[in-house]
């Protein structure tokens, strides 16, 4: 669990994602990542497993996303498949994001 700002506990959440991120889905991507920071506690796990493709505007919307985590104080954590992984690895982005390989098995 994570101690958040307003004295609360919080237990992190998980949000599972599938399919292609592309051009074409990449908005409705964004929106899924966005609508989850309203609800999630101080840590949200951002399940990326059973993505098959992660194209450019999945990479931007997860930058954005990320940004906007921050400025709310909740922690990130991407739970990278292969495709997903080697995206984000190949454009250097890894640095930027905590990427772990399963979601802790109390939060699935």
């Amino acid at each position: 669990m994570n101690e958040a700002g307003d004295g609360l506990t919080h237990s992190p959440s998980v949000l599972s994602l599938r399919g292609e991120v592309d051009v074409a889905t990449g908005q409705h991507f964004a929106t899924q990542l966005s609508a989850a920071l309203t609800t999630c506690g101080g840590v949200l796990f951002v399940d990326l497993l059973k993505i098959s493709f992660l194209g450019s505007a999945g990479l931007a919307a997860l930058i954005r996303f990320q940004d906007e985590a921050a400025l709310r104080g909740v922690e990130v954590r991407l739970v990278c498949g292969p495709a997903s992984r080697r995206t984000i690895e190949l454009t250097g982005l890894a640095q930027r994001f905590t990427l772990v390989d399963t979601v802790p098995a109390g939060n699935r």
